[in-house]
């Protein structure tokens, strides 16, 4: 059952506090996209999603930094996310244009996410693997081949959100819409409001 009241929209619980948040915790682990990139503070998805959960008794944790490969958020995984663990807590990951930016395949990017999930599943994190929302850039096209692959193999995590579908970022040439895209990766406000809708009604 859920209450009214609690933590205000916009008020990012710490650590120490997890434990008073009730039924249910949400973290958001990843690069830019999650960090809210190219939107004002408080626009980034979990906060987004922070406010729909608002009087349900739910926290969300905004733990995103920009610029960040799947390699390196796996490697800071104890020190960053595993001290916001709670009985029952879910993770919600996505990452992929800094890894294939850097050179990972398609492929490897999916081993790499493998990793990161099969970590957090151990530490006992409930894990929501995620599409990329569609790019511009010069890894456009490996970035997509990492989603179909994602697609069809995401049964090593919990749940899976396929971001990349939603229709107001796609297909990949809607990166040129003002009215959800920053430039040709991040997204305003809006389009991490259509990220936050799409992982509300999945959660």
């Amino acid at each position: 059952a859920h209450r009214n009241g609690g933590r205000g929209p916009d008020e990012v619980p710490t650590p120490k506090s997890l434990s008073g948040l009730g039924a249910r915790v949400i973290v958001g682990d990843g690069n830019s996209l999650t960090q809210g990139s190219g939107a004002a503070a408080g626009s980034a998805y979990p906060d987004q999603l922070r406010a729909l959960f608002y009087g349900q008794d739910t926290g969300v944790v905004n733990l995103g930094v920009g610029g960040k490969t799947t390699a390196q958020l796996t490697s800071d995984f104890a020190g960053k996310v595993q001290p916001y663990f709670i009985p029952g807590a879910e993770l919600v990951f996505f990452e992929a244009v800094n890894s294939i930016g850097g050179g990972s395949t398609a492929a490897q990017e999916l081993a790499l996410q493998k990793t990161y999930v099969a970590q957090a599943r151990a530490a006992g994190w409930r894990v929501r693997v995620c599409t990329a929302p569609p790019t511009a850039n010069a890894s456009a096209a490996t970035i997509d081949a990492f989603n179909v692959l994602l697609r069809a193999d995401h049964a090593w995590a919990d749940a899976f959100t396929d971001l990349a579908a939603c229709p107001e970022l796609t297909p990949a040439g809607d990166v040129a819409n003002p009215t959800y895209y920053f430039d040709t990766i991040h997204l305003k406000a809006a389009g991490y409001g259509v990220l936050a809708a799409k992982l509300y009604a999945d959660l």
